[in-house]
């Protein structure tokens, strides 16, 4: 009965829902998941959202870049400069080039302090402690205000060849390590003016052939050098100083010495020297300063000494000490008024003076003037 009623209820378009069916739908909690409320009895309807379905992104493929080839700069050759030769150089002649290569390859140039230039500059004028005029090397030595190859550390033996820089004025390699013998050839060089070769290690004699160098001004030899000093030094009558100290020298001193009447200063001490003092000392007047000191002199003071002195100028320092000289000490060395300083002491001799009032001068010099006679 009820059912028939409801059929004809709808049958009429009333808008009646049946009783017994509720409907309830909950909002989406969100834009992708639907939630629906779960129902409350046996009767309740629920109508559930479908489920939302993600799509996965198709996964990205991510296409490496192809390898980047670098390619290798080609290696770059260095072509090295041609070895030095005299021959291509036009600075000075070969033979004076050779000379100075020869300098180098005997006293170690690859080893020395400075060497600045030498065997690579292609101008031989422009090397260290090498000085040019007129397209011949005229001084070997300092460079300018540089020391140049003065204590330069030059070692092994000095070559024949530097004879051959016959334009060569000066020649000064002192406090080096040279050894051996000073070259003969040394006395071709005819125009030199300055010689030094002092605190080295020379060995041998001096070569009588130095009395070739007339023109010479100043000689100083100094190291280990043994023998006589040659007569032929006499004939250096330029020679303003001479500088043999410090060696081992034998012999006498030779009267030719007398000749070089241009002397203010002679230098001999430290040798062996022996036998008397030439009296011919007594014609160097321009000398100023005689030092015969630490020698093997003997024999009396010649009183020819007292004549060194020229007008406005004299000797000025007279060394005798340490030797064997004996006997009465001349009054003319009284005349030295110029005198500074004067040594007798150190004599295995006695040396005497008779006139009390030349013997209180003489101690006002040096005190123990006399000391050899206890």
């Amino acid at each position: 009965m009820v059912a028939v009623i409801a059929l004809v209820t709808a049958g009429c378009g009333s808008d009646v829902h049946p009783a017994s069916t509720s409907s309830a739908t909950s909002e989406p909690s969100s834009p992708i998941t639907e939630q629906t409320v779960p129902p409350t009895s046996p009767e309740t309807s629920t109508t559930v959202a479908a489920a939302t379905t993600t799509t996965a992104a198709p996964a990205t493929t991510t296409t490496a870049a192809p390898a980047t080839t670098t390619t290798a700069a080609p290696a770059t050759t260095t072509t090295a400069a041609p070895a030095f030769s005299c021959e291509r150089q036009a600075a000075i002649s070969a033979v004076e080039c050779e000379a100075l290569t020869a300098l180098h390859e005997s006293t170690n140039g690859a080893n020395w302090s400075v060497s600045d230039g030498w065997m690579v500059d292609p101008d031989p004028c422009e090397w260290w402690g090498v000085t040019c005029s007129g397209g011949s090397v005229s001084e070997l030595g300092p460079s300018g205000s540089n020391h140049g190859l003065l204590g330069n550390r030059l070692t092994g033996v000095l070559p024949p060849e530097l004879g051959n820089l016959t334009n060569l004025t000066r020649l000064d390699l002192p406090h080096n390590w040279i050894t051996g013998a000073i070259p003969p050839e040394l006395g071709n060089l005819t125009n030199l003016t300055y010689l030094a070769l002092f605190t080295n290690q020379f060995s041998g004699t001096i070569p009588p052939e130095l009395g070739n160098l007339t023109n010479l001004t100043e000689l100083h030899l100094g190291g280990e050098l043994s023998g006589p000093v040659p007569a032929e030094l006499g004939n250096l009558t330029s020679l303003v100083y001479l500088g043999l100290n410090w060696n081992e020298l034998t012999g006498p001193i030779p009267p030719e010495l007398g000749n070089l009447t241009n002397l203010t200063r002679m230098e001999l001490t430290g040798n062996q020297l022996s036998g008397t003092i030439p009296a011919e000392l007594g014609n160097l007047g321009r000398l100023l300063y005689l030092y015969l000191d630490g020698n093997e002199l003997s024999g009396s003071i010649p009183p020819e000494l007292g004549d060194l002195i020229d007008g406005d100028t004299g000797l000025i320092w007279l060394g005798l000490s340490n030797n064997h000289l004996s006997g009465n000490v001349p009054t003319e060395l009284s005349n030295l008024i110029w005198l500074n300083a004067l040594y007798l002491r150190g004599q295995t001799g006695c040396l005497t003076a008779t006139d009390p009032a030349f013997a209180d001068w003489l101690a006002s010099w040096d005190a123990n003037w006399n000391d050899g006679c206890s």
